[in-house]
């Protein structure tokens, strides 16, 4: 009964022990993995309102007649990227 009894408490610490460090380990995974995907999410929306900003910059900053005229000849770009009129 003796030896029954410590059997019974051994099964149940191991299996306590076992639970625990599955679920320290299915937790970590799961924050790395939500980690990931927030980094990933958030390098997105960095970049985009980068693009935004870098984009107003370069052609809201200046009127589009002057930007055309002063890039005309000098720069091998298609300028109905960023001007109506054909230059």
């Amino acid at each position: 009964a003796v030896i029954r009894a410590v059997d019974k408490a051994v099964i149940r610490a191991v299996d306590k022990a076992v639970i625990r460090a599955v679920d320290k380990a299915v937790i970590r995974a799961v924050d790395k993995a939500v980690i990931r995907a927030v980094d990933k999410a958030v390098m997105r929306a960095v970049d985009k309102a980068v693009m935004r900003a870098v984009d107003k910059a370069v052609i809201g900053g200046q009127d589009c007649d002057s930007y055309c005229k002063a890039s005309k000849g000098k720069l091998k770009i298609n300028m109905k990227k960023y001007c109506k009129k054909d230059y």
